[in-house]
């Protein structure tokens, strides 16, 4: 009578302690797992922070020309009594307008990291697109550097979820113990072996669960350095939205800020712009220069089919999950992935799919792509497509991917107005560089990129429960790089009989910006706001390209470990140009578009120039390119040389370009130069690509940026990109703290800004 009155009291002891050793498994799974899906907290504001004075609005246009800005501001279009750019044309008039001296070298990163934080790449380092791992020699795209992390406590947190899942048996089998022990002694053995049953099953599956979650996941480092904009004006008090302002991701937590992230964010595939183009004349795989892939269709019946390829799993290196393809050219009807068949015109880019990738039974990531597709009108069944990158979908962002902060935002938006482009690159260039997309289908690509980055910022302005107020939009930079042959009539692909309508499609960009300037305006006047608007540079034609490495090996200042080279660079960022050079017989490479890096001692994994040899290589470099001339004109081609120990200061300095090209308008760096390549052949050929505008390798003062202003600029103002960051603030009313060590200078004072 006694034993039986102990057992339960002793199995009910027994059960909850079991309970409680459950519960801590499962809290410190959930601890674990958490670790990989927080957000860090934002640091606090100063102690002094207080609200500012006013609120200011910035809006900037990537690459908005100040010489088309000024031409389409006296325009008037026929029968219409103002101008094509009415709001500017009002903002010049009634508040400022100057030309914005831009960062040198003229490139988007570099231009942006410079506002962000008001400093030079020594600081920032970014000083192109392209850089190089001197350790290594190998290239990388200095926007993101990809990393991966541990998922909770890396490989422990599997065997701990395993560990976990088993223990979650314990009651029920300690549960059969208690009924097999009032039984006979067949049911306890019965009961007994029951239990250990359960407890292996609950094991084998908590050791299965773990099978299907990561213990590291794919992550990424922002490689801009510096104290930004945003974080400053948190600290002084501020709130703040920056909406897809460049170089942001992954997202970095501030006081105060609401942010989505912009270019620099990848795609899906890790890269500024993965496309794939599919055609019945394509015999096998193939890539292109820009992050292409072109493949052949495979035909069953009346369906045209190919695969996309998802990103790496996390779980089984070098297994990637397949998006099936499926267009029925005579149907018009399209399907990706498990996505819903959309019906589709010829030439019409589709609405979003959504796409779920699938890497276990648990682990899954949504995506969403648009495509675009052609019939062949001489066979009905053969059709071409067009898919552009897979990108994150705002409304089911991974827990693991800082598209934005807080975490939500990004999604909250997305329920506000509906899906948007979410990789930094969303507009199709690369695909119309390349001769896979012409300007019809380039167009309608960049305006639908327009109208969902014009509806983030209408949802913005609408609410008043910020200060700060930022917006980006790169769709005057996307249309200046494939429209501008439309106005250089020296560009191999100029057509004087489609030039005017390549023209209204420019204007029509700039169209759009004026107009959102206007909404913009008119939310400042009734929130008796500032505005601000500027872009990061301005255009030049792009009609022929330089290959430098091939200068600079016709000099003899670079060797190659073997005579021959293709004719164009292989596809970008594969390390494969590089490669090929000699390192110890060379003084200097060029990378990048328009640094040249000398092969130092010391620095260098190949180093074979001395220190004391550094000026003499420099000079003899310097005195090769400003020999370079045109064979067609016989007019020299590069404008002047930098040196980066003049122009870099901060303590990034050392691993930038040593020398800057600054050419001539007109020219630009060739694409294999990019990628370190030196081609046989001519130094300077015709560029016939569709991407015929640039600015990266222009001279600077050919290529300066706009600014804007509702409050009057100083008389004979010279800004500069770097005075952003401390203007903004002194609009808001705050001083500048010296321990940022800001290079610009605002344009006011922030004592002489009067409260609303």
């Amino acid at each position: 009578m006694s034993t039986n009155a102990s057992i339960p009291f002793s199995l009910s002891r027994r059960a909850s302690l079991v309970l409680a050793c459950v519960l801590l498994v499962l809290l410190g799974a959930a601890l674990s797992a958490g670790r990989s899906l927080r957000q860090a907290d934002p640091p606090s504001a100063a102690p002094d922070a207080k609200p500012p004075r006013r609120k200011l609005i910035v809006l900037g246009f990537d690459g908005a020309d100040p010489r088309l800005c000024e031409r389409w501001m006296e325009q008037r279009t026929a029968g219409d009594s103002e101008p094509v750019l009415p709001h500017l044309a009002e903002l010049r008039q009634g508040g400022g307008f100057a030309r914005m001296r831009t960062s040198v070298p003229a490139q988007t990163p570099v231009a942006w990291a410079s506002v962000a934080c008001s400093a030079n790449p020594g600081v920032t380092g970014i000083a192109d697109f392209v850089g190089r791992d001197p350790a290594t020699m190998q290239p990388y795209l200095t926007l993101v550097e990809p990393t991966t992390r541990p998922f909770g406590w890396g490989r422990p947190w599997r065997w701990l979820a395993a560990f976990g899942a088993g223990c979650l048996s314990l009651p029920l089998w300690i549960g059969l113990l208690r009924l097999a022990w009032r039984g006979t002694r067949h049911a306890r053995m019965r009961g007994v072996l029951a239990g250990l049953a359960g407890l292996a099953l609950a094991a084998s599956l908590g050791h299965a669960l773990t099978a299907w979650l990561p213990y590291r996941v794919r992550a990424g480092r922002n490689l801009r350095q510096g104290v930004t904009l945003w974080q400053a004006a948190g600290e002084r008090g501020a709130r703040t939205v920056f909406l897809n302002f460049p170089l942001t991701f992954p997202a970095e937590p501030a006081p105060g800020l609401n942010l989505l992230a912009g270019f620099g964010t990848p795609d899906l595939l890790g890269t500024p712009y993965s496309w794939t183009f599919f055609a019945p004349e394509l015999q096998e795989l193939a890539a292109t220069e820009t992050f292409g892939t072109l493949k052949p269709w495979s035909q069953t019946g009346p369906e045209l089919r190919g695969t996309l390829e998802g990103p790496e799993s996390p779980l089984r290196p070098g297994e990637r999950p397949l998006v099936e393809v499926a267009l029925r050219p005579a149907e018009g009807t399209l399907r990706l992935g498990d996505a819903p068949v959309q019906a589709l015109e010829p030439g019409a880019w589709s609405e979003p799919f959504g796409v779920t990738l699938r890497y276990s039974p648990i682990l899954a990531l949504r995506a969403q792509i648009r495509a675009i597709w052609w019939r062949d009108e001489a066979d009905p069944a053969r059709a071409r497509l067009l898919v552009g990158p897979l990108m994150f979908d705002p409304r089911r962002v991974p827990p693991t991917v800082p598209l934005s902060y807080p975490r939500g935002y990004a999604s909250e938006l997305a329920e506000a107005v509906g899906t948007f482009p979410t990789a930094g690159w969303a507009i199709a260039t690369h695909p119309a560089k390349d001769g896979y997309l012409d300007d019809a289908g380039f167009l309608k690509d960049l305006h639908y990129a327009f109208d969902r980055h014009e509806a983030l910022l209408r949802h913005e302005l609408a609410r008043d429960d910020w200060d700060l107020l930022a917006a980006v939009f790169m769709e005057p930079d996307r249309a200046g790089h494939i429209l501008w042959k439309h106005l250089s009539d020296r560009h191999p692909l100029h057509d004087p009989a489609r030039a005017e309508a390549g023209v209204e499609a420019l204007r029509e960009v700039y169209r759009r910006m004026d107009g959102i300037v206007g909404e913009a305006l008119a939310r400042a006047k009734a929130l008796d706001a500032d505005v601000l608007i500027l872009s990061d540079h301005g255009f030049a034609a792009f009609d022929r390209q330089v290959h430098l490495n091939s200068l600079l090996r016709q000099a003899g200042l670079l060797r190659l470990r073997q005579e021959s080279l293709p004719a164009a660079g292989t596809q970008a960022m594969s390390g494969e140009n590089l490669n090929r050079i000699d390192f110890a017989r060379t003084q200097a490479y060029a990378l990048g578009l328009g640094g040249i890096y000398l092969n130092l001692k010391g620095r260098e994994k190949w180093g074979a120039v001395n220190e004391a040899e550094r000026s003499l290589v420099l000079d003899a470099v310097e005195g090769t390119l400003l020999k370079l001339k045109d064979p067609e004109t016989g007019k020299p081609i590069v404008r002047r040389v930098l040196r980066g120990e003049r122009l870099y200061r901060g303590a990034l300095a050392e691993r930038l370009p040593d020398l800057q090209v600054c050419f001539e308008p007109g020219y630009r760096v060739s694409w294999a130069t990019v990628v370190g390549g030196a081609p046989e052949g001519e130094l300077v050929v015709p560029n016939r690509s569709d991407w015929s505008g640039d600015h990266c390798s222009i001279d600077p003062d050919e290529v300066p940026g706009i600014l804007f202003s509702t409050r009057r600029l100083p008389e004979g103002l010279q800004p500069n990109l770097t005075d952003l960051a401390p203007s903004v603030l002194a609009l808001m009313g705050y001083e500048i703290a010296q321990e940022w060590n800001w290079e610009g200078t605002p344009w006011w004072k922030a004592s002489e800004i009067q409260e609303p």
